[in-house]
């Protein structure tokens, strides 16, 4: 019975990082705008399909369990701008450090060919380069997004920033 637990305990880990296997979960992640023009990238509404394309049920984290901690785990934000320059950093908003057991209620289970979809503002999953703000916020212009979510890229999206 231990020994199990024990392998319970490993796979749990893994799934954390988010790999379950290598190369990532095999999830197809689909994303849209709300809107493509804002004011405020505080007001650009990201929502995000992720669909299990494999023929097996695939347990994997999404939400983050502490909502005031942003957006999803195992997710990274790219946004580009109109001269194909990196507006964000290469990673995701801070994790919580929280014990595996603690975060057993936070794991999706997508059978084959399942899906689900949630919003984020996208200033919850993105960590801007403090460089490329101006006075904190994202100057104006044409801007490209896409997310890399357990290893997983999904389509580009183009939104302006007026």
């Amino acid at each position: 019975m231990r020994a199990a637990k024990a392998d319970s305990v490993k796979r749990s880990l893994v799934l954390v990082s988010g790999t379950s296997q290598p190369g990532g979960v095999p999830l197809q992640i689909k994303i849209s705008c709300a809107k493509n023009v804002v004011y405020d990238i505080a007001d650009l509404r990201l929502y995000i399909t992720i669909t299990n394309k494999s023929y097996h049920a695939q347990r994997f984290l999404f939400d983050r369990p502490i909502p005031a901690s942003g957006g999803i785990w195992a997710e990274q934000c790219v946004i580009t701008n109109a001269q194909n320059r990196t507006v964000t950093k290469n990673n995701s908003p801070e994790i919580p450090k929280q014990p595996v057991k603690d975060l057993e209620r936070y794991y999706y289970n997508l059978g084959p060919g399942e899906w689900i979809m949630k919003g984020y503002p996208v200033n919850t999953l993105a960590v801007f380069d403090e460089a490329q703000l101006k006075k904190g916020k994202l100057p104006p212009g044409r801007y490209s997004l896409q997310l890399y979510i357990h290893n997983n890229p999904s389509n580009v999206v183009n939104f302006i920033v007026r």
